[in-house]
């Protein structure tokens, strides 16, 4: 099935992000965001929800100018690093 919409696309990163950190035990997780705070909020609760594992770190940020202008505003990621 596609993903067509924003809500749809967030979902289905939110369930491939917390497919990878119920892997890795202690993983680093990070949420990114560019001028979009309210969805990079709902990301994160939506995901810390779906974890099983206990994460390393889980942080949020806003994306820089490089990441931003080639994202554009409202872009919202998910990083997942694996690892000690």
């Amino acid at each position: 099935a596609r993903v067509r919409t924003f809500a749809r696309a967030l979902d289905t990163m939110i369930d491939a992000a917390a497919e990878e950190a119920n892997r890795a035990d202690g993983a680093r997780i990070c949420v990114i965001h560019a001028q979009a705070a309210a969805d990079a909020d709902r990301v994160a609760e939506a995901l810390r929800a779906k974890i099983t594992t206990t994460p390393r770190a889980f942080e949020r940020f806003v994306a820089g100018p490089v990441i931003g202008t080639h994202a554009g505003q409202g872009a919202v990621g998910i990083f997942v690093i694996a690892g000690p």
